[in-house]
């Protein structure tokens, strides 16, 4: 990716957009109203799929579709618009929480009422994964573990969520949560030093490649298998907690000299 394409994305991370989008984008944007055959051949796509990419930006607010000598063409929202449309969605956003915390008191006595006392919850699509991956940073002073693939965050998501990768680790930076990852492959030195002091990962080589990657905190313990798209399950249940901080602590402290 480019320096501009790059620039581009952090400048439009609230749209989520994809590698495809942000290029029909970045092209629509250069070329001014166009139809949606100029537009695909400037971004370097297919007619079919160009239209279906602009549909979905003209579903997010951020292309307009017009008509001109009975052709559909499609033009760029103005960037002073895309900042209202971002502020319009945060307000709502806000409402929902501060409603969704109001009612949690009723939630909870439904809950309790039904007798619904489920110790796991599953979490299925890329979203659902990032509130999972979320609710690991509300450990408070609780060290994060971690048994995975790579040093932090592991490797849950895909090369187009690497943002939320960057993300996460600026949150778990800031929140000076402690973090002790053990990283089932040989990082080198420089890899495994970290510039915030309650973060240690340490390493080791493995032939056998880990199905699935852990985190525990708190009472829970989240499970992401690496091979199953994008899903993931928490248990909360402090005794399976305990034994796996218990099975952590055992490996952690064998790679002490490692």
């Amino acid at each position: 990716m480019s320096e501009v394409q790059s620039n581009l994305s952090q400048a439009l991370s609230a749209f989520s957009l994809s590698r495809s989008e942000l290029a029909v984008y970045r092209a629509a944007l250069e070329l001014g109203t166009r139809p949606a055959s100029i537009i695909a051949r400037r971004a370097g796509l297919n007619r079919p799929y160009t239209y279906d990419i602009l549909a979905m930006l003209v579903k997010k607010g951020m292309v307009q579709e017009v008509q001109r000598n009975s052709v559909k063409q499609f033009s760029c929202t103005p960037p002073d618009e895309l900042v209202e449309i971002v502020r319009r969605r945060e307000e709502k956003l806000s409402n929902q929480r501060e409603a969704l915390i109001t009612s949690l008191p009723l939630l909870k006595q439904l809950s309790l009422e039904s007798g619904s006392k489920s110790e796991a919850r599953q979490y299925r699509g890329v979203d659902r994964l990032k509130v999972m991956l979320d609710e690991t940073l509300s450990s408070n002073d609780q060290p994060i573990l971690s048994l995975v693939e790579t040093a932090v965050c592991g490797s849950l998501l895909e090369e187009n969520e690497h943002a939320y990768s960057r993300k996460y680790r600026d949150r778990l930076s800031k929140s000076r949560i402690p973090y002790r990852g053990i990283a089932c492959t040989d990082l080198s030195k420089k890899s495994r030093k970290s510039t915030r002091s309650t973060t240690e990962i340490r390493s080791f080589a493995s032939e056998i490649e880990l199905p699935f990657e852990v985190f525990v905190y708190g009472p829970k313990i989240a499970l992401i298998p690496r091979h199953n798209g994008y899903f993931g399950i928490v248990f909360e249940n402090e005794m399976l907690a305990d034994t796996a901080r218990a099975t952590h602590e055992s490996l952690w402290n064998s790679l002490e000299n490692h």
